[in-house]
């Protein structure tokens, strides 16, 4: 019988890019397959979205983050506790998931310790899954301290609290992976799988290419037909390192091999403080388009580019060099991060993370596009379909199902220890 899988995320806002990407696309397979999967995510109103029978998208008020990024409205512990108030209690009740999935570090992850508690009447204790899409200690260095005090907070969260409320754990990548390695400990912790994300390579694709779109980019940031236009998708936010991006226009207009503009589409709470310092030190030479929420209007900015750059080396995934690569643009990216799980010299123009690494790899792709290159990436975005890329997921979460509901089976038979009800007060591993 097909699992029942309930899905939950803070990572959903109108204009947000990754997640509700990859929400939509695992809804949509759901829809296709006849599979039973519903969508907790926070919103302005209370409202269900019936996609498909038995494929729905709960929105449950909720209020803006306090701080960072308020565009974000968070899910909070009183949405599910106490059980007997609480909206997402009365949807576990009636929805029954065999698996729950979160996606989300932060105030979600105590849901997972209530329902070990017996919080809630299910008939089925449901196996609790955590999909972890960025890393924690890149997050503290970025909004809180880049210092030895927020690794150590970082890493004791992870092991003591972050690691402990889920039954298993899923990453975006090996790069994000490795930190929860690190948290689950040496010995008696499997290795976290892989949940690769995806690209709509149907939609973005070279032929959304426009020549008057682009020229139109090209004079908005003060250059010509014969510039070459440089562009950025994503948020415009701490963790993201964008400025690398000025960092490199610094670099190209001092080589003084061609025209450089650049052009910044997305928005975030480092908008205002980015365009300031590219007025100062690169005037009339970036342009900033807020984030685009049409996807076609979107694939034609991507494939209007002539090169791509994304500057994060710490980067948990990065769907936007994918999408990128799909839309036949020459795509460079720092020879770091998670984009290391599909970028490579055969398909992409790596660099030394920085500025004059960036500089160089876009000297060498404007000047020698290489479409061998090019094609090769716009295979790696073929195998990346999100079609494909759903398909496994819901086969991933499957399988841990089954393991789980083995070991559970097993355990039964065994003596019960006593274990800590408090896990971050319980000696290291």
């Amino acid at each position: 019988m097909t699992p029942r899988i309930l899905l939950l995320t803070n990572y959903v806002h109108p204009a947000s890019g990754g997640i509700r990407t990859f929400v939509s696309a695992l809804t949509a397979e759901a829809a296709r397959a006849g599979r039973p999967f519903a969508v907790v995510i926070p919103g302005e109103h209370d409202a269900v979205e019936h996609v498909a029978p038995g494929v729905d998208v709960h929105t449950l008020q909720a209020d803006p983050a306090p701080a960072f990024d308020r565009r974000y409205r968070l899910l909070m512990p009183r949405h599910y506790w106490p059980a007997r108030h609480a909206p997402l209690a009365r949807l576990l009740a009636a929805w029954q998931p065999d698996l729950i999935e979160v996606c989300d570090k932060y105030t979600l992850l105590y849901l997972g310790y209530a329902l070990r508690m017996g919080a809630y009447r299910l008939p089925r204790m449901p196996m609790t899954v955590a999909m972890s899409s960025e890393r924690m200690d890149d997050n503290i260095a970025s909004y809180v301290t880049p210092g030895a005090a927020g690794r150590w907070f970082s890493r004791w969260y992870m092991r003591r609290l972050y690691r402990p409320a889920f039954d298993r754990h899923l990453a975006n990548s090996a790069y994000t992976a490795s930190e929860l390695n690190v948290a689950y400990g040496p010995r008696h912790h499997p290795e976290v799988p892989l949940a690769r994300m995806g690209v709509d390579s149907d939609r973005f694709r070279p032929d959304a290419r426009n020549a008057t779109l682009r020229n139109h980019l090209l004079a908005a940031c003060g250059g010509t037909p014969g510039s070459v236009l440089l562009g950025y998708v994503g948020r415009v936010s701490p963790e993201k390192h964008l400025h690398a991006l000025i960092d490199m226009l610094e670099h190209l207009r001092a080589s003084g091999h061609r025209d450089y503009r650049l052009v910044v589409i997305g928005d975030g709470p480092a908008r205002d403080a980015f365009m300031h310092d590219a007025e100062r030190r690169v005037r009339g030479r970036v342009l900033h388009v807020p984030g685009i929420t049409d996807r076609e209007t979107l694939a034609a900015h991507y494939a209007s580019l002539d090169v791509f750059v994304h500057p994060n080396p710490k980067e948990p995934f990065g769907i936007g060099p994918l999408e990128a690569m799909a839309s036949g643009v020459p795509v460079v990216v720092p020879r770091a991060g998670g984009v290391m799980s599909y970028a490579t010299d055969d398909n992409a123009w790596l660099a030394p993370p920085g500025g004059a690494g960036l500089a160089a790899a876009v000297t060498a792709a404007s000047l020698a596009p290489e479409p061998r290159r090019i094609q090769r990436a716009a295979e790696t975005a073929a195998q990346h379909h999100w079609p494909l890329v759903a398909h496994e997921h819901f086969q991933l979460l499957e399988q841990l199902l089954c393991e789980h509901r083995a070991a559970a089976a097993c355990a039964t038979a065994q003596p019960r220890t006593t274990a800590s009800t408090w896990p971050w007060l319980s000696p290291a591993d």
